[in-house]
């Protein structure tokens, strides 16, 4: 919640603060490249320029470093300014690197309405596991075949109503192979289709139109192999029943 000082007026600083959340969807971008090429987010790293032509400007790069929404990856020695050992203005130069945080995605997805939601959806989506916990060993997710169903206990994180043929055989393939951390690629290969595309996409749209976003999956980096973890989500008191699972 931003936070308004007396001698601030509000519409000033929401305007701002929009003008901010429009342009932060260029570091967004950057870190979604990065999940797709199966990178360190770093190689996809924007400089100021980079920013600015997006429409940030130094004063809401200051803004965006201090709410946590960016960090930088690369400085020159010297460029943050420093008195006393508290950290005074911010000087910025060609050296500056900056790329999002999970927290940055969170807060430009939060400026959208309804007509985005499934743009920010997709993007989010490319960009897979962010906030991750990790898993607490006593419980896995479930995938329930004949319900069509994936469940963390009793809750229903996904119910297919239509046939999903890519994204049941890649749930089939972690239930049966008791939810390990990475499976190999399960999907059949077809002449006509990039198995790596394929299974992109796929891995993709199980991130899409989740009812309780307690899992993330993504790609293993090698275009070959899936991997699932927790969210931030899954931190919240979850209603275990009688699907409690617990981990060999």
């Amino acid at each position: 919640m931003l936070q308004h000082q007396p001698d601030c007026p509000a519409d000033v600083l929401d305007t701002a603060v929009q003008r901010c959340r429009v342009g932060f969807r260029c570091l967004v971008e950057a870190l979604a490249y990065a999940a797709d090429a199966g990178c360190d987010p770093r190689q996809f790293a924007l400089d100021l320029s980079e920013l600015q032509a997006a429409g940030i400007q130094p004063r809401d790069l200051r803004w965006l470093l201090k709410k946590g929404y960016a960090i930088p990856v690369q400085a020159k020695s010297g460029s943050t300014n420093r008195t006393g050992g508290r950290h005074t203005r911010r000087e910025f130069d060609a050296a500056d690197r900056f790329i999002a945080t999970a927290r940055g995605v969170a807060f430009w997805a939060e400026g959208h309405d309804t007509a985005a939601e499934a743009d920010v959806q997709t993007v989010v989506a490319v960009i897979g596991p962010t906030g991750l916990v990790q898993p607490t060993g006593e419980i896995l997710p479930h995938w329930d075949a004949e319900r069509r169903e994936l469940r963390v206990g009793n809750t229903v994180v996904k119910r297919f109503r239509q046939p999903s043929p890519l994204q049941e055989l890649i749930l089939t393939a972690f239930e049966e192979e008791g939810w390990p951390h990475r499976i190999a690629d399960p999907l059949p290969r077809r002449a006509e289709q990039d198995p790596k595309r394929r299974l992109h996409d796929a891995v993709r749209s199980l991130n899409l139109n989740q009812r309780a976003a307690f899992l993330r999956f993504g790609g293993d980096g090698t275009g070959e192999g899936i991997v699932w973890e927790w969210t931030q989500a899954a931190e919240q008191p979850i209603d275990l029943g009688p699907r409690l699972r617990k981990a060999a």
